[in-house]
């Protein structure tokens, strides 16, 4: 599977352009496959490759010693990769160790990285490719009780096979629909306004310069953002989650006037910005059994969900009624009973039932 799998981030995912720069970022834990990505990369056509480590001994020496002696380094360093046209993969593996830092050198550390935020920006203005992909280590398979094998199976099924919802994105793009209605049976009812001439957004996205790329590896959802106050109802959520090291589970959500008026079980998250008591993602995805994997990049592929924060803002063209935050967290509310329901003015149609697409072409 993992050299299916590479040559997948690179083609399908990064669509790699010769000549162009990589920067691989992921735990030095996983520095077999990133050297193994890293010597892909290059056969590809990459000119050079840079690793940056997220927990390396390196940028804990730094965090230490105090990251403000550092940072414009890394800032003119960011500016010349970015001058250069550089692409980015991110690897994702849940559960790895990490080293202990005192709150007081991790709050200086992130307070430093604002000025690095430029690079966030250049991503999501779509400048370049980023992609964001699962990789398997033994701490998380045991989390799920699999071998690393067996998880390693259960990405390449989600990348490789079950279903695309491109098409069902396609047809309901030509809908125009005005409002979604979750329903299900454990006491989900939730109205989500949309915004006028959006656009559903699947795994593919178009950089400034044209290049096809895929984001999310996996990717089984479709998504746009709602209006920010044209929310109205409850959710119950579906699957955990692990966010900054806490598990958040069972959680109900009611809203009302977009905005967040009733909660269980969520509360550290919110007292992090008002922003999240507004809904900035809702999202479509086909209900998969059997799928916990505590790791959003795969359980959002798994279900309805929405986010609290942060709205993308690609396929949306009243970006003044969507909603604007510095974080985004996916909640998964999504069931095997689940039915959506699309409204445009007095029509109605299903969207989805027992969690499934009904338009498929």
């Amino acid at each position: 599977m993992k050299n299916r799998y590479i040559e997948y981030i690179i083609k399908n995912g990064l669509n790699l352009q010769q000549n162009q720069i990589v920067e691989i970022v992921g735990s030095r834990f996983l520095e077999k496959f990133i050297n193994e990505l890293k010597v892909a990369c290059l056969s590809f056509g990459a000119s050079t490759v840079s690793i940056c480590y997220t927990d390396s001994l390196e940028l804990l020496d730094k965090i230490n010693r105090g990251y403000s002696f550092y940072i414009e380094k890394d800032v003119m360093y960011y500016k010349d990769l970015i001058s250069k046209g550089f692409c980015r993969i991110v690897l994702h593996s849940p559960f790895l160790p990490s080293e202990s830092i005192s709150w007081k050198k991790q709050t200086e550390y992130k307070n430093c990285l604002k000025q690095l935020s430029f690079v966030s920006q250049y991503f999501m203005d779509r400048c370049s490719q980023k992609v964001i992909c699962s990789v398997v280590n033994p701490y998380w398979a045991s989390k799920v009780n699999k071998t690393e094998e067996e998880l390693e199976n259960d990405i390449e099924r989600l990348v490789f096979g079950i279903y695309e919802a491109e098409d069902s994105m396609a047809f309901l793009n030509r809908k125009q629909i005005e409002t979604l209605w979750f329903k299900n049976a454990r006491g989900t009812d939730l109205k989500v306004g949309l915004t006028s001439n959006f656009e559903f957004q699947g795994k593919k996205a178009v950089t400034k310069k044209g290049i096809i790329f895929e984001p999310n590896i996996p990717c089984l959802e479709i998504y746009t953002a709602p209006k920010k106050e044209k929310v109205e109802g409850k959710i119950y959520s579906s699957r955990p989650f692990y966010y900054r090291g806490i598990e958040y589970k069972d959680l109900i959500l009611e809203f009302k006037n977009g905005k967040l008026c009733q909660y269980k079980n969520v509360r550290e998250i919110l007292n992090l910005e008002d922003s999240l008591y507004y809904v900035g993602e809702i999202a479509l995805a086909e209900h998969l059994e059997n799928t916990i994997y505590y790791s959003t990049l795969l359980d959002e592929n798994a279900d309805c969900h929405l986010a609290l924060g942060m709205a993308y803002p690609y396929g949306i063209t009243e970006l003044e009624d969507v909603n604007i935050s510095n974080y985004h967290i996916d909640i998964v509310f999504g069931s095997k009973d689940m039915q959506v329901i699309g409204q445009k003015g007095e029509e109605s149609f299903v969207i989805m039932d027992k969690g499934k697409f009904v338009y498929k072409k």
